[in-house]
């Protein structure tokens, strides 16, 4: 056990990989019931080598919000336990750039915060109108999300921010006043993404509540909302030389309108928060497709496997790949009934939807799935399917990837 370094406690890798960044260490250790010290001289960018255990759900600091738009108080019941786990700790937000709101930090928090330098943080914000935001948070006792940013950018944290949009409460004017309060603490706030809200035929009795009537975007409406955030992309681009203000992928195929070239996403800060993905995806193709062979020496035949929502754009794609002599794709999109048909994005795809549309089909040799599919470990589905369980129910090897770039493997 790794005790302390130069005399601070390790509580988790951020204080393992702050404290171990320095040129002596005088390391506390203990084996059984055995406690030395070590001393060792070390470059500071140098790794002591170690390979840490990741944080478990009795370290994770847990939301104490009631978001009415909360994905975990929408899952089905009967769904492993770990996924019930509402968690919002600055940490992660670090470690993982995953989002966090920032109504759960103790002063204990800031002064580490503050202490290891712990930038740039992911906010979600939805809203800079504090009674809104306390409202869409579920939270009357929320902070001022503002005066938390400016606190934070006080001690040299830049942060990214992310608004969910719901139609009809915080899409308009809102949306506008809130794009200009972040803006105005450009650059410290390097990036902010519009979401819009994700529901599942699950409803707590908060979601369908009159004071929150959730619902989906309509096409139109995600239109009206591209629409209306090109004035300031095009400002910050050319005041800048970034559009800053960003809209995820979905808003763009909700409204069936073409994603911006690469150009427009930098640094890809928030692509794990579904900004620049099919962007990504398209350009990959693009270069892929250069040094695709006219023909297979033998008869190839896939099967790929899709969420509804990225299906139109991947058929395209098939289209393409379909011209190749001896290659036969067909794409199948899957229609999410665990979670219902308003979730249509591939990484909530569960086992069992994915059996029950593909397996009576005229399947190929091999079955492609996305790998978001899986969990982080690429073990089990969200309904806790493993891969030899999809195989063994479909009859076909089941290949897992995470673009197109990995169809090139399976061609050769």
């Amino acid at each position: 056990m790794l005790l302390a370094i130069n005399g601070h406690p390790v509580r988790d890798p951020i204080d393992y990989r702050f404290y171990s960044s320095d040129d002596r260490l005088d390391l506390e250790l203990r084996r059984g019931d055995i406690s030395n010290r070590v001393e060792i001289w070390k470059h500071p960018d140098d790794d002591l080598g170690l390979i840490l255990p990741e944080l478990t759900l009795e370290d994770i600091s847990e939301c104490n919000n009631h978001c009415p738009f909360c994905f975990v108080t929408q899952l089905p019941k009967g769904m492993r336990s770990t996924l019930h786990i509402k968690d919002d700790d600055y940490r992660f937000s670090f470690l993982n750039s995953s989002f966090v709101t920032l109504t759960n930090l103790s002063e204990d928090d800031w002064e580490r915060i503050a202490e290891q330098r712990l930038s740039p943080l992911y906010l979600s914000v939805h809203s800079t109108n504090m009674d809104l935001r306390k409202k869409l948070l579920g939270n009357r006792h929320a902070p001022d999300i503002l005066e938390q940013i400016d606190r934070l950018n006080a001690l040299g944290i830049a942060v990214h921010t992310q608004l969910v949009l719901c139609p009809g409460i915080n899409d308009t004017d809102d949306l506008h006043s809130t794009v200009q309060d972040l803006m105005a603490r450009y650059p410290m706030v390097r990036s902010m993404s519009a979401v819009p809200v994700g529901l599942t035929r699950i409803r707590t009795e908060r979601t369908a509540s009159a004071k929150n009537p959730l619902r989906r975007f309509r096409a139109d409406e995600a239109a009206r909302v591209i629409r209306e955030l090109k004035p300031y992309q095009r400002e910050y681009v050319k005041k800048y030389g970034e559009p800053v203000v960003l809209l995820s992928d979905e808003f763009y195929l909700l409204a069936d309108e073409q994603v911006p070239g690469r150009a427009h996403y930098t640094d890809l800060a928030q692509l794990e928060n579904g900004v620049g993905m099919v962007r990504m995806m398209l350009d990959t193709w693009r270069s892929m497709k250069r040094s695709m062979p006219a023909a297979l020496p033998q008869a190839r035949h896939l099967t790929l496997a899709c969420g509804t929502l990225i299906y139109p754009v991947l058929a395209k794609l098939v289209e393409e790949l379909n011209d190749v002599e001896n290659l036969k794709v067909d794409l199948f999109p899957i229609e999410n009934r665990l979670f219902g048909s308003e979730v249509t994005v591939s990484g909530l795809i569960a086992g069992e939807d994915l059996v029950d549309r593909l397996q009576q089909e005229d399947l190929g040799e091999v079955v492609v799935v996305p790998r978001v599919m899986f969990d982080r470990a690429g073990e089990v589905t969200l309904d806790d399917l493993t891969l030899d369980a999809l195989q063994e129910r479909l009859g076909r090897r089941v290949q897992m990837v995470d673009g197109v770039r990995d169809l090139e493997r399976l061609l050769a």
